[in-house]
């Protein structure tokens, strides 16, 4: 028997000795590890040591604009030091097209809703008032609340509000969604409301 072994063979022994490290996409969240390199940098967070990420989603100013520029994330995080009255930490984040690197941002931020026009098909199977209009109209990103509990396995979620009309009514849609690397998900339950112009409650029945 041989004692030589096929080039073809070797290279398999190799490949199965030293597995591929995992691809990190390049528009996926930040990890802990690079939260923590982008708070090293920030006067804002110095002193705040992040253990983990909970979940991230596409963050937004107050007025919906987004830079295109960079890719941006409102996330919340569990870490040290906490917020007075906080039990995680809340923050938002940038990284720009160029190599993987983050940095820290301050401001009116918030996570970001996906557009209404962009979801409006699935929201409309949520309606149940009749003569509802307008409902996926708007098409930039609307800031939303993120919600989550004290449990650390819990799936981050983001509640969102979207605005029609119902004859001469306001209405709102009111929803939630997960975000992974797939990206928005919509979430069963919803809520419906009706108001007048002067933010008045209106019966749905009216």
């Amino acid at each position: 028997m041989s004692g030589r072994i096929s080039c073809g063979l070797a290279l398999s022994v190799l490949l199965t000795a030293f597995p591929a490290l995992p691809v990190v996409r390049r528009d996926a969240p930040p990890s802990a590890a690079e939260v923590n390199d982008a708070i090293s940098r920030s006067e804002d967070y110095a002193g705040t040591v992040v253990s983990r990420v909970r979940g991230c989603v596409p963050l937004t100013s107050e007025d919906g604009l987004v830079d295109p520029r960079f890719v941006d994330w409102y996330c919340i995080a569990d870490g040290t030091p906490l917020p007075a009255g906080e039990r995680v930490i809340e923050f938002a984040i940038r990284r720009d097209h160029g190599p993987r690197r983050f940095e820290m941002i301050i401001g009116e931020f918030g996570g970001g809703c996906p557009p209404a026009a962009n979801v409006a098909h699935d929201l409309q199977k949520r309606v149940t008032v009749p003569n509802v209009t307008g409902l996926g109209r708007e098409n930039r990103p609307m800031m939303g609340s993120m919600i989550f509990d004290d449990d650390p396995e819990a799936v981050i979620s983001i509640a969102c509000d979207y605005y029609g009309k119902a004859a001469r009514n306001n209405y709102r849609l009111s929803v939630t969604f997960t975000f992974d690397a797939e990206g928005y998900h919509l979430q069963n339950g919803a809520s419906e409301q009706l108001f007048d112009n002067a933010g008045n409650p209106v019966d749905h029945a009216h």
